[in-house]
């Protein structure tokens, strides 16, 4: 999702973009089942009873009446209540399509609305970082509080190619002071420290996740 010019770019991520999210709720309902159904998988003990899904002969021979061992799910730990904090690099190089960041935002908005809906709290950031000579500018755009219900249209548009090349990028170019280093430029990686809780993302790299493979990202990064 692009934009023709900033005002444009501007007027997307305050109306929000109805369309990305309608992706992002398809996107979830689609890895719904898969991510649950691995998540299930992973979480059961065996118990003993009297009756169950498979007998144990020996326990049957030496006379033990709970001789049946029982498959039992056993509920995910929580996290203390700790937040989640995902900051994604926003920009990229010109020949990256719009198209990209418009799955990178799907895809990150619809595993934020998966956390939420499991009831971890998410904090999102959206950062661009540029070199200026020997200098790393970063500027930082809180998108979602962690205490903020999920706005999906208002967090896919912010994730847009209209957010880093329309509104990002026209921060930057519009310091005169701070000229690009050809060797360097913009779409650069955080120098600031990791916080608790944090997953740095890549909208690019996000946004190249082959079809198919959704599933797989999402748990890496805990959805």
């Amino acid at each position: 999702m692009g934009s023709d010019d900033y005002t444009s770019g501007v007027a997307l991520i305050r109306s929000g973009w109805p369309a990305g999210a309608e992706r992002a709720r398809a996107m979830a309902e689609k890895l719904d089942n898969v991510l649950a159904s691995a998540s299930r998988r992973e979480t059961f003990r065996t118990e003993w009873d009297v009756a169950g899904d498979e007998a144990d002969v020996s326990r049957f021979l030496s006379g033990e009446p709970e001789n049946m061992a029982l498959s039992v799910p056993v509920p995910a730990e929580g996290d203390g209540g700790a937040v989640v904090r995902l900051a994604i690099k926003g920009g990229g190089s010109a020949g990256v399509s719009a198209e990209t960041f418009a799955r990178a935002a799907v895809l990150i908005a619809a595993a934020v609305d998966r956390m939420e809906a499991a009831g971890r709290r998410v904090e999102v950031w959206v950062y661009y970082a540029a070199r200026f000579g020997t200098e790393l500018a970063e500027v930082w755009h809180l998108l979602k509080r962690a205490e903020d219900s999920v706005d999906l249209p208002r967090m896919v548009a912010g994730l847009s190619a209209a957010a880093f090349r329309r509104v990002g990028w026209r921060w930057r170019e519009s310091r005169k002071a701070l000229k690009p280093s050809h060797s360097y430029g913009y779409s650069q990686a955080s120098e600031l420290p990791l916080e608790s809780g944090e997953v740095r993302l890549d909208a690019v790299v996000v946004g190249s996740v082959r079809d198919g493979l959704e599933a797989e990202w999402m748990r890496s990064i805990g959805a």
